[in-house]
């Protein structure tokens, strides 16, 4: 009895602090909708099974209510009889319950700021089986695909990289040289340390420990300056790379046809234009270097384990084999979600443009809080795709560290094995060992760089889509109009009195028109319209909202091809011209 007292004891103590931390361990909450409300969350109630406290003004209750527990106290203020509130049911409700006197008053929590791991978990496992095993019956639900045609082809990424890279050859080939020096240099210093290791170890003297710290130090300054000059190239490269990639699409996307943009938000675009393109040029300016590097490092790595036991270096080859099968199904699993993390990040980010430009519009009808809805709704598809990202990568390390392991504890064996046999003696099995740990790390490098590139390329996807998009109306390049001044002192100047004469001496003929706007295709907004406007003749439209008036101008100045009939513009008719002229 005396010798299980200090558990009991010990039990006590840490019911009475884990007592303790319910009432006083609370986290602050966001307000509850429709009402005056506050949230009380006890640690308890954190994680896997979170059931808020809500804090009315009538007073703290517990209800059974599946998505929060109320309880009610009276008013908290200090009386002459008691201290400190009593608790005591509601009236409100018949089912509540008093529990514990109330401590702090917290808010009500936000769904964005409080997540179920269970049901993170279980999203992760949905995509990934999507993934891995994708059904032929189940349409993409990725928005990406309102972005460019659906008949379009997916794009060649990687000679469309080589295309951008091509003006940086010569920067990216002397970084190429330097990362083949600073790599070959690197794999020797692991042999030098090995020796200086023995040296101490077996007591062979100063002479051939200084004489391997030399050459450690001596590698590692040729080492320093060659990775010096890689980075500088390799980051020039990827800075004229990024901005090159960004005239091109802001190009493309200025070519593109009216109809594009009533369908593509702009938020979505500018997301193409910043974060899309920086991963575009991370690919050439660090991840493709930092993967050449350790591969060459593990390459060499093999090669010197080889020499000293060849053993010993198929049992390593053997466990990057299986490195590399993990990295491979997690950098497939982590392009695709890079594709979708992409895709509803430029969704947000073009609900909170709107709401931003249009703020005028929105203070005015009090719609505050529907754009907020509106955020979260898309915020949250963000958010549970970041978090099915992060549970891949954690799956990944876990495989990934664990296969590692395993392969240093065979190798440890098998030179534990070998030494006691004679077969390699103690100066080898340190090599080795160093050797080992040095491919290891080199392997673990290349895989989470390939995983990085897999992922930047999930969203150069649609950002060479973009740029190979083909316009539904034939574009030319863009240049200001013959026809037109280039700069005028005020609105009212002209270039010329033939170019005014011009302008006002074409007459505008819109000849059995008939037109619905791409994103409608079911409402018609013109059927078989006639209209002559004679030279200088001025002329009033007169019409319900949406009944075409704004589209007359539209159609005018060529925003858009008619379905049917023919727009004359003094000479021109139809489909000729150019738009600019027109305009």
């Amino acid at each position: 009895m005396r010798a299980s007292s200090p558990l009991v004891v010990l039990l006590m103590v840490a019911l009475a602090a884990l007592a303790k931390a319910s009432v006083f361990g609370g986290r602050k909450r966001r307000g509850t909708p429709g009402g005056s409300a506050f949230c009380y969350t006890t640690p308890l109630n954190r994680g896997f099974f979170h059931r808020p406290y809500i804090l009315r003004p009538s007073g703290l209750y517990k209800s059974n209510d599946d998505d929060a527990s109320t309880f009610s106290v009276p008013d908290a203020s200090p009386t002459p009889q008691s201290s400190s509130p009593s608790l005591s049911p509601s009236s409100s409700s018949s089912s509540s319950t008093a529990i514990f006197p109330y401590v702090r008053v917290e808010e009500a929590a936000h769904p964005l700021l409080h997540r179920s791991l269970p049901r993170s978990f279980a999203f992760f496992l949905q995509r990934a089986r999507a993934i891995f095993f994708p059904s032929p019956c189940t349409p993409s639900s990725s928005p990406s695909s309102r972005l460019t045609p659906a008949t379009s082809p997916p794009p060649a990424i990687w000679p469309r990289l080589r295309e951008i890279c091509r003006p940086e050859y010569p920067l990216l080939t002397l970084s190429t040289l330097t990362l083949l020096l600073a790599a070959s240099v690197e794999v020797a210093v692991p042999h030098f340390s090995s020796q200086a290791l023995s040296a101490i170890l077996q007591q062979k003297g100063q002479t051939e420990f200084f004489r391997a710290v030399q050459r450690v130090f001596e590698l590692g300054v040729l080492a320093a300056l060659s990775t010096g000059v890689r980075g500088l190239c390799f980051g020039l490269a990827g800075t004229r790379i990024v901005c090159r990639l960004r005239h091109a699409l802001f190009k493309s996307l200025l070519q593109q046809d009216i109809a594009f943009f009533d369908r593509t938000k702009s938020g979505e675009l500018t997301n193409r234009l910043t974060a899309d393109c920086v991963k575009i040029s991370n690919v050439v300016s660090l991840n493709v270097n930092i993967l050449l590097r350790q591969a060459i490092q593990l390459l060499g790595g093999l090669l010197y384990l080889h020499r000293l036991h060849a053993r010993i270096a198929l049992l390593t080859a053997g466990g990057m084999a299986v490195i590399f099968l993990v990295t491979g199904a997690h950098g497939r699993y982590n392009r695709k979600m890079a594709e979708e993390i992409q895709d509803t990040l430029a969704s947000s980010n073009a609900v909170a443009g709107t709401s931003l430009s249009l703020i005028r519009l929105v203070r005015t009808h009090v719609g505050e809080s529907t754009e907020l809805e509106r955020y979260d709704q898309a915020l949250c598809k963000t958010l549970n795709n970041m978090e099915a990202h992060d549970f891949g990568y954690g799956a990944y390390r876990l495989a990934v560290r664990l296969a590692q392991t395993g392969l240093l504890t065979a190798v440890l064996t098998v030179g534990w094995q070998l030494t006691c046999s004679g077969a390699m003696s103690m100066d080898q099995l340190t090599s080795a060992l160093f050797y080992v740990q040095f491919v290891m790390n080199a392997s673990f490098d290349v895989s989470d760089q390939y995983s990085r590139i897999q992922e930047a390329l999930g969203s150069a996807t649609q950002v060479f889509a973009l740029l190979d998009r083909t316009p539904a109306m034939s574009v030319k390049p863009l240049s200001p109009s013959p026809s037109l001044p280039t700069s005028a002192p005020s609105s009212r100047a002209t270039s010329s009195p033939s170019s005014s004469s011009e302008r006002h001496g074409a007459s505008v003929v819109f000849s059995n028109v008939s037109f619905t706007y791409p994103l409608r295709p079911h409402t018609p907004i013109l059927s078989s319209l006639y209209l002559n406007i004679g030279p200088g003749q001025r002329v009033a439209v007169v019409g319900a909202s949406g009944g075409g008036k704004s589209t007359l101008l539209r159609l005018l100045a060529r925003h858009y091809d008619v379905d049917a009939g023919s727009i004359f513009l003094g000479a021109l008719g139809g489909r000729e011209g150019r738009r600019e002229g027109r305009r």
